[in-house]
């Protein structure tokens, strides 16, 4: 039963496209290295290690800091709906690293 449910979840968050912007930073290759550099300590900060966060957390913060501000009111409501009616009441209690692992 949880391996339909995972099963279910990654066709859902695959279904999401994920539009990217490139640009240039910096002027030469050197600059952009040094950039880059400078950002990725920033990120690292920002990441949760997954056995420390329940399935439930994570989702709830993605669907904030990703999904409302990227995806579309309709397409968005399914996804919420999807997720709270079914997902959740299944994955929503346990950590990240006991589903995934």
């Amino acid at each position: 039963m949880l391996h339909v449910f995972i099963k279910k979840l990654s066709t859902l968050l695959s279904t999401v496209r994920v539009i990217t912007t490139l640009r240039t930073i910096g002027h030469n290759k050197k600059e952009a290295e040094r950039r880059l550099n400078e950002l990725i300590p920033a990120c690292q900060h920002s990441l949760v290690s997954p056995k420390k966060i329940f399935f439930k957390d994570f989702v709830t913060k993605w669907l904030e800091t990703y999904a409302k501000p990227n995806i579309k009111i309709q397409p968005m409501t399914i996804i919420v709906n999807t997720i709270n009616y079914h997902i959740l009441p299944v994955l929503g209690h346990y950590e990240i690293a006991q589903i995934f692992s």
